[in-house]
């Protein structure tokens, strides 16, 4: 097992999570990238999409609208921007939103 290292996703105002992650796969501006354990430092900017974080066996999908991401061997740090919501949130919120403007036209 490669271990795992700290991921933390944070705003401007405060840490939203903090947790020891075996694997995030992080949308990249220039594409998607796995971050594990040990993974060689760089900082990438992030574009839409989603984050998919594995820890102790389980998994979580938060979907970021931008930001960046600092990593280095013990450490990924997701800096985000706009908005943070777990995946299903946000597409109930697009459902909704497809649904109110379907009602007024």
């Amino acid at each position: 097992m490669a271990g795992t290292f700290k991921f933390e996703l944070v705003s401007p105002e405060r840490v939203l999570l903090s947790i020891d992650a075996d694997q995030v796969v992080v949308p990249g501006s220039d594409g998607e990238f796995a971050v594990l354990a040990g993974h060689a430092p760089v900082i990438a900017t992030l574009r839409p999409g989603v984050l998919d974080v594995t820890a102790g066996g389980s998994k979580r999908r938060l979907f970021v609208k931008s930001g960046f991401a600092e990593v280095d061997p013990s450490r990924l740090t997701g800096v985000r921007r706009l908005a943070r919501a777990p995946v299903e949130a946000a597409c109930d919120a697009k459902k909704n939103n497809a649904l109110q403007s379907s009602n007024r036209g």
